[in-house]
């Protein structure tokens, strides 16, 4: 089961790229079409830019439902190289330095601290014995977790939304167009990296 809730995980997030990829072209596509058409309707701007927003939310929306089967998966996807994992982390964009979110974060790790995780283990009779306490340590944990990915997805949205409404129409799909180019470029860049890795290892 765990093996299905890693793939549809993966699925969804190749979906996610595959998508923003279409979106980027359209992007251009419209950006150029602006350059040489002094008429471009504005209106036609602003409805990619609500696009890129709608498909930003039903991506969260179902990667959302998807990390309540395996919270984990999420903060080291397997899908993302190493290389890409730490640089999004350096970046801030998987730990927000919103003071709400922050908060969160302290919050957890002091209710982990607080866990007599050292007692259990203690008590176990075999290294990695799972019983009744230890399923209660990892029940909370995950479900606090998932809070976290979750008010850090509808953060990042509330964000996004807030900065385009500042922008032009024009404005906002240059900015939707040069996010969804670095968000595929680091992506792609990740992967060459670890394959040149590999090369080198053998």
């Amino acid at each position: 089961m765990a093996s299905d809730d890693r793939e549809n995980s993966l699925s969804c997030f190749q979906d996610w790229m595959n998508l923003q990829a279409q979106d980027l072209s359209e992007l251009l596509h419209n950006l150029d079409l602006h350059k040489h058409t002094a008429n471009q309707n504005e209106q036609n701007l602003k409805q990619l830019a609500e696009k890129g927003i709608d498909h930003f939310k039903r991506y969260i929306e179902e990667r959302s439902k998807l990390a309540s089967a395996d919270i984990s998966t999420y903060y080291a996807p397997s899908w993302c190289s190493t290389w890409e994992i730490s640089l999004l982390w350096i970046a801030g964009e998987d730990h927000s330095a919103e003071e709400r979110l922050s908060t969160r974060l302290a919050s957890l790790q002091e209710d982990i601290a607080d866990q007599p995780l050292a007692l259990i283990a203690k008590r176990l009779r075999e290294v990695g014995e799972v019983n009744g306490d230890v399923e209660k340590v990892f029940d909370e944990f995950d479900k606090d977790m998932l809070e976290i990915l979750r008010e850090a997805d509808n953060l990042r949205l509330a964000t996004l939304e807030k900065v385009l409404q500042i922008l032009s129409p024009l404005q906002a799909v240059d900015f939707l167009a040069a996010s969804k180019k670095l968000h595929l470029c680091v992506h792609k860049w990740g992967k060459i990296k670890a394959e040149k890795h590999k090369r080198e290892a053998l």
